[in-house]
């Protein structure tokens, strides 16, 4: 079976099927410019759990502005404090942000905001899910990795920086993807 029958098979997106044509999954993974669907693969693929939620969370940073949760993004990634604890307070912090600006800002400022937010809300998310228990944490830290790179990949879409969350998906994970 070819690579698209393979993600009709996996039930992926239709722009992702459509965008895959003919390529095989290298080309693909080489030449994708969406790092949701990078990391929706890499998950599925049996992509190590930390390798998801680094790719998310460097995603989220790319954009993110605000200064604790790039501090806790740092610490995190350096392996200083991967506590659920620090991540719930990351996701609390971010989602009140969204919120914040839901009324204080003027529409497109208020969009792309909103959406970095939600990117490092959905990141810290993913973090922890996967400082949780061992059945929910490998499908809840998937689904939080991709949901982050697909908002922070707006925001770069938004912002001429298309390409990087990509490129950064790319050079977290690598390919070809080495399982658990």
């Amino acid at each position: 079976m070819n690579f698209r029958g393979e993600l009709v098979g996996m039930k992926a997106c239709s722009p992702a099927i459509e965008w895959v044509q003919g390529r095989t999954e290298e080309q693909a993974w080489a030449e994708c410019e969406r790092p949701d669907w990078m990391i929706w693969l890499a998950a599925r693929r049996g992509v190590r759990l930390e390798l998801l939620v680094e790719a998310a969370i460097r995603c989220a940073q790319r954009v993110g502005t605000d200064v604790d949760w790039n501090t806790w993004a740092d610490r995190w990634l350096s392996g200083v404090d991967r506590s659920a604890q620090s991540a719930a307070a990351m996701s609390e912090r971010g989602w009140t942000l969204v919120e914040l600006l839901w009324t204080d800002s003027p529409l497109v400022e208020r969009r792309v905001s909103q959406t970095i937010y939600r990117a490092a809300a959905w990141a810290a998310n993913a973090a922890l899910a996967a400082a949780g228990e061992e059945e929910t944490r490998r499908v809840m830290a998937g689904e939080a990795s991709w949901a982050a790179a697909a908002e922070a990949a707006e925001v770069a879409e938004a912002t001429k920086l298309s390409s990087l969350g990509a490129d950064i998906v790319r050079n977290t994970i690598g390919y070809p993807f080495k399982a658990n």
